[in-house]
Parts: C-alpha cells; sequence; structure tokens
C-alpha cells in the first residue's frame, strides 16, 4: 500500500479510493495508518514529497519541477507547504545546503 505512494507522489488518490485499492475500510485504513506510521496516510505522503523534494532540489531541480513532478498544480502551493514542514521555502533551502 505505501508503495503507492513511494511509485507516484503524484497520484491523488483519495482515503476512499486507498481503502478500495487494499480492500478494507476508510475508518480501518485510518486506524492502521496511526497505528503503524504514528500519522495520517495524508502526513505521511507530505512528508514523503518534502523528502523527494529535497533530494530534487538538492540535485538542481528547479522549484516549478519540483512541484510539478510531485502532483502540485503550482509552485505556489508546493512552496507553501514546504515551508510549512521545513520552515523555509525550498530557494531558501536551496541556498542554504550551498553555503
Amino acid at each position: 500500500m505505501l508503495d503507492l505512494f513511494n511509485t507516484n507522489l503524484a497520484d491523488d488518490k483519495s482515503l476512499k479510493q486507498l481503502a478500495k485499492i487494499v480492500n478494507t475500510t476508510e475508518r480501518t485504513l485510518m486506524r492502521r495508518a496511526i497505528k503503524s506510521l504514528g500519522m495520517s496516510l495524508m502526513e505521511w505522503k507530505l512528508r514523503l514529497r518534502v523528502v523527494k523534494a529535497t533530494a530534487m532540489l538538492n540535485q538542481g531541480f528547479s522549484v516549478e519541477r519540483t512541484a510539478l513532478e510531485l502532483g502540485y498544480s503550482s509552485s505556489s502551493a508546493f512552496i507553501s507547504m514546504f515551508r510549512k514542514l521545513m520552515g523555509v521555502t525550498p530557494g531558501e533551502f536551496r541556498h542554504q545546503r550551498k553555503a
């Protein structure tokens, strides 16, 4: 199930769709995620996206390309999420890594 996220972070399946894929209920899927991950599936996916984003930014990908490859509709939505989880914008992150 978690492999679905690893292989395609841009896929925005709903919790209902994910539950159907793994043949369980939404509630059961939520409980299992909290128990095994310590967070919701959506929170885990956000964190996974940040990990992938930092790797892409370190490799020299642009903020816009990174955002689009991770499934964000705009670079501003990506920047907002990145700042919320990392405390800095992607540009600031890249600058800090070079310093």
